[in-house]
């Protein structure tokens, strides 16, 4: 009885995660850590997980995400500039909020971290009281490493007010890594 128990609550704990997170179809090309509720993956392993240990970054359990799975999440499309002053472009993507949520963290301070080693840190609130989107696309064509992808933050500057004058600092590219404290 006490086995079956434990196959029970074991089955169950692992079912919240895997009902919000489903399996991977492609490689991760986002990893989101820190308060997860909803992980699908275990620790870093420096052996293995050499672009982490490059930047110094260790968990011991992440909710991760490919192509396939932030395209499963209701997509917005804003048209802007970026750089400011050159475009406009259409960019494509998740709400941030919105793979926070299906990541289910919980916290109040943000980090995103580019490939380059860049890192963008922010209160969660105030970061998504401005709606950035993760964008996944621009102009139609999906952003390419070397192309500010695999994602970038994107803002709806141009058509709000309180976005017009927002650092292009804030637009972080080719983000892979999303820790939240």
């Amino acid at each position: 009885m006490f086995k079956l128990f434990l196959a029970l609550a074991f089955a169950i704990g692992m079912g919240s995660a895997s009902q919000a997170q489903a399996e991977l179809r492609g490689p991760a090309i986002l990893t989101v850590t820190g308060d997860v509720a909803n992980y699908s993956r275990g620790a870093m392993d420096p052996d293995y997980d050499k672009l982490f240990d490059y930047n110094g970054v260790a968990f011991s359990s992440a909710a991760t995400f490919d192509y396939a799975t932030l395209a499963t999440l209701s997509q917005l499309s804003y048209t802007t500039d970026f750089p400011q002053g050159k475009g406009p472009h259409v960019f494509e993507g998740p709400l941030l909020a919105d793979v926070l949520r299906l990541a289910g963290v919980t916290g109040t301070t943000i980090s995103l971290r580019a490939l380059d080693g860049f890192t963008l840190e922010l209160p969660l609130a105030e970061l998504l009281a401005k709606d950035p989107i993760l964008a996944l696309k621009r102009d139609g064509a999906f952003l390419g490493l070397g192309d500010f992808g695999p994602s970038q933050l994107v803002f709806a500057r141009g058509s709000r007010a309180d976005l017009n004058d927002i650092d292009d600092s804030n637009w972080v590219w080719s983000v892979f890594y999303i820790d939240v404290q």
